[in-house]
């Protein structure tokens, strides 16, 4: 700490300059050492020790956890929040739970998201939210605006629907957009809704809700662009459905045809008949075949299937190559 100039005037000076509080404080002196000389590691001890000093605890509380989030030690922040959360006012208990979920993100702590998300839902259904005011002031990106109750709804049953995507589970992440976009139409979040009904297989449903994005959102270029390309993939996932559809039906109509002639075969008829139809030697390879990522255009399939009953056929020929379906994208929360 020696050399350091703590004068009034000198903390006038970088104040101003850094947009850090005046005083000759350990919170002030913690901000100092994180905004003005840049040196995190050595700003933590100064808001530990303006904590136990109980100054502006919740400031520092705050300050100090995303320090250590910057640092890589989320995980530190995140019990320091817990163990001293109760000595903030219950104003600030608000802001401390954005801080939480933030790092709670950053070491993948879903289900601990899962449950700050509802109980914030639970703190506006019973009017507590906002400190019981219908908007609130809030920042983005260094900006101010006001931020309705119904807005703040939205916001946080979106980001509980994206935690839910996380872990796979579609169904409540599918409820919690369509709620989301019940208070706020959001074209962002009916992609993400769209992409959980793709999931499930509801794909009728999902084209519905990815061509009101189309329709009505044409000015938002992302997301249009992201509708646009889920709309492709849910077209080619119901070639891909159609098509084995296709197949299994002309496997089967052959397949009993076969059955129907054998019964009169000799024997080595018998041994030709079961090489006639030579990309399968059972039912079941079908259905292996079935069940990859890729497709075999019908009318090569038809091609196929001729030149294997014209010919002798001795040699067992497996099918080409299928062409690779594009697996779905990352969603964007």
């Amino acid at each position: 700490m020696m050399g350091r100039d703590y004068s009034s005037e000198h903390m006038k000076g970088f104040s101003v300059m850094h947009k850090v509080p005046t005083g000759d404080t350990p919170y002030v002196r913690a901000k100092q050492v994180q905004l003005v000389e840049k040196n995190p590691e050595e700003a933590i001890p100064l808001f530990w020790a303006a904590i136990n000093a109980g100054d502006r605890v919740e400031s520092a509380l705050k300050d100090m956890a995303i320090v250590m989030k910057q640092l890589g030690r989320a995980d530190e922040g995140i019990e320091a929040i817990k163990s001293f959360r109760h000595r903030c006012s219950l104003q600030a208990q608000e802001s401390l739970d954005n801080v939480l979920l933030d790092l709670y993100k950053t070491c993948g702590r879903v289900d601990e998201q899962i449950v700050l998300f509802k109980k914030k839902l639970h703190l506006i259904q019973h009017g507590i939210a906002f400190n019981g005011n219908p908007t609130k002031t809030a920042r983005s990106h260094g900006k101010k605006f006001r931020l309705s109750i119904k807005e703040e709804t939205s916001r946080i049953l979106s980001n509980l629907g994206w935690a839910y995507m996380q872990q796979h589970n579609y169904p409540a992440a599918e409820v919690a957009y369509r709620k989301a976009l019940y208070y706020a139409v959001d074209a962002n979040k009916a992609c993400n809704l769209g992409v959980c009904l793709m999931r499930q297989g509801k794909t009728k449903d999902a084209s519905m809700v990815l061509e009101n994005v189309v329709f009505f959102h044409e000015k938002d270029v992302r997301s249009l662009e992201r509708a646009n390309k889920l709309l492709n993939e849910i077209q080619d996932l119901q070639v891909h459905e159609g098509f084995k559809r296709s197949l299994s039906t002309v496997f089967n109509h052959n397949h009993d045809d076969y059955e129907k002639e054998s019964t009169s075969l000799s024997d080595g008829e018998k041994q030709y008949s079961n090489n006639k139809f030579g990309f399968f030697s059972s039912s079941s390879d079908v259905i292996e075949l079935l069940s990859g990522d890729n497709l075999l255009n019908m009318a090569d399939w038809e091609a196929r299937i001729n030149t294997e009953v014209n010919t002798s056929c001795k040699k067992y020929r497996r099918l080409p190559v299928f062409e690779e379906i594009v697996p779905l994208n990352e969603f964007s929360p």
